[in-house]
């Protein structure tokens, strides 16, 4: 994706396709109205942090800078990105964005005080890419690693997820990643499972693909002879788009596959994860039990069911 121009609110800094979605957040709407009403056009920043520290912005107990408040002020909305096909977590049901990471974004929205503008459409390794290209704000849902530290930042993990191993109902003998020495592994494209493997698993020949599904479909029609992810998103795509000769042949036992996910802003904004962060510590325990056991229990309306591709 290429973004030719800045503006934020013009249609053309994204790839046609795209399909974009502006979630608003009206907890403190009140505020900006003041700002926008009250400060001329040549006004200082120092204005807008003196009207923020005046408790319009965020609750009693977030303390934000006299610079983080004046960088909401200047970005009340966030771009964030919103994938297809990733439940519970993270997907897109006719137009609208859904998952446990939306409404953790949600929640963060509505305790900071921004708006959010969900992005879907384009594969994992594109909205990276974005990333990179400063096209995107925020990435939900991404693993902490190395080679992503050289052009993001993390905020600490918000929830975590085990992965397994799929094969083809007719395969024995693979059940670990050992067992995978020499033969062909199907993974989505950018995923932090493809800088593990390179680095610590060099004799498995990796197929890279588009996303979740196209890998499963790989494993089904022999050309993989098998692919790993979180445990409840595979079973999650298999069951929805009837995948019925996959199955799950074990859990990876090597704990670096297991997804920490975080929050990840651009590097060279990391006043945004900053201002994340605070917010992440705002959520309260309850609040994330609800989240869990919202999505813990989610299954897809069956008419939205669809046979494999």
């Amino acid at each position: 994706p290429v973004a030719p121009q800045q503006d934020k609110g013009c249609d053309c800094s994204m790839p046609s396709g795209f399909v974009r979605t502006v979630l608003s957040i009206s907890g403190r709407c009140v505020f900006f109205l003041i700002v926008i009403f009250g400060l001329s056009a040549g006004s200082s920043a120092s204005t807008a942090q003196s009207l923020a520290g005046a408790g319009a912005l965020g609750s009693s107990a977030l303390s934000l800078t006299a610079e983080e408040q004046a960088y909401l002020f200047a970005h009340p909305v966030l771009r964030v990105h919103n994938e297809t096909d990733w439940p519970p977590f993270n997907f897109n049901t006719e137009g609208r964005p859904e998952g446990y990471s939306i409404d953790y974004m949600n929640m963060l929205a509505e305790k900071l005080g921004f708006q959010v503008e969900y992005v879907t459409g384009p594969t994992w390794d594109e909205f990276l890419q974005m990333m990179r290209d400063g096209e995107l704000d925020v990435m939900l849902n991404i693993a902490d690693t190395s080679g992503r530290r050289e052009f993001l930042a993390f905020t600490s993990p918000y929830v975590e997820a085990t992965a397994g191993i799929y094969v083809h109902n007719t395969s024995t003998g693979i059940s670990s990643m050992a067992d995978l020495a020499g033969k062909t592994l199907a993974i989505p494209q950018g995923f932090f499972f493809q800088e593990i493997l390179t680095n610590y698993y060099p004799e498995i020949k990796l197929l890279l693909l588009e996303d979740v599904l196209a890998t499963l479909e790989a494993v089904a029609f022999g050309r993989a002879d098998a692919t790993i992810g979180k445990v409840g998103v595979l079973s999650y795509v298999i069951n929805k788009h009837f995948i019925s000769n996959v199955k799950l042949a074990g859990q990876l036992s090597d704990t670096r596959f297991t997804n920490f996910m975080s929050l990840a802003t651009p590097k060279s904004n990391t006043i945004l994860r900053d201002i994340l962060q605070k917010g992440m510590d705002l959520i309260t325990e309850q609040e994330e039990i609800a989240l869990r056991r919202k999505w813990s229990t989610y299954k897809e309306p069956a008419q939205q069911k669809q046979g494999i591709r």
